[in-house]
């Protein structure tokens, strides 16, 4: 048995329960990524697909291979959630690639990353955005919070990247799409592996939040322009709505 299928078993193991046919095609290209020699990978998983649950299971895999792999997320409320299910430490992008130079109060510069073989893994990609300048008094690197996280994992020796988030939130401020999300965008900054979660965990299929809520994605993905009242959303079935 090779290393990717010794990780994809363990992902399966650490998962805990049986894995959706989506779950199961994630595991193993995670698996294929992290043995492989791409460095930046995409994950996109739409609410209640359970791809917190499968990101779980792949850090605690790796993390068993003693595989290098460091958490962020764009905001800290974002990282405090992801370490919370990850049961190890997260922290935001800003405070782990950049660095204030000295004699700038509000100036930061890309800093040194020292890692060797590592995966790193950002979850609540939607929020990334790569204009961050123009709201912001301070300068952090190229004003490209995106790019420069790429170039920052780049900067270590055999280092990959894992950005994961849902294309159905709202996306950055100021911006129409979710670039770190966007698969042309991602492709022209080496991107070539994607994966999406769009099947419901058995859990969450009686959601009826989530059912409505997964109607109008799919009508969105579809670009079908529907009325309201003729959207046909249910809520009688579900108690708690």
């Amino acid at each position: 048995m090779g290393r990717s299928a010794f990780l994809y078993a363990g992902f399966l193991k650490n998962l805990g329960f049986e894995a959706t046919e989506c779950q199961d095609r994630l595991f193993r290209e995670i698996a294929a990524f992290v043995t492989g020699d791409e460095d930046l990978m995409v994950v996109n998983g739409y609410a209640g697909t359970g791809k917190t649950s499968a990101l779980a299971a792949v850090i605690s895999t790796l993390d068993f291979f003693n595989v290098p792999c460091v958490l962020l997320a764009p905001t800290g409320r974002a990282a405090k959630v992801l370490s919370s299910f990850a049961h190890k430490p997260a922290y935001t992008i800003h405070k782990h690639i950049y660095r204030q130079k000295s004699g700038g109060l509000a100036e930061f510069s890309l800093g040194p990353n020292k890692l060797k073989d590592a995966l790193f893994i950002v979850d609540e990609a939607s929020l990334i955005g790569i204009d961050s300048q123009e709201r912001s008094a301070a300068t952090f690197g190229s004003g490209n919070l995106l790019e420069d996280l790429l170039q920052f994992v780049r900067n270590g020796v055999n280092c990959k990247l894992i950005v994961s988030g849902d294309s159905a939130q709202l996306p950055p401020v100021g911006a129409e799409v979710s670039p770190a999300l966007h698969e042309g965008y991602m492709r022209s900054l080496g991107a070539t592996r994607f994966a999406t979660l769009g099947t419901v965990v058995r859990q969450q299929e009686d959601s009826g939040i989530l059912a409505n809520a997964t109607a109008l994605r799919e009508l969105i993905c579809e670009d079908i322009e529907i009325p309201l009242d003729e959207l046909g959303l249910s809520c009688a079935p579900y108690p708690e709505i």
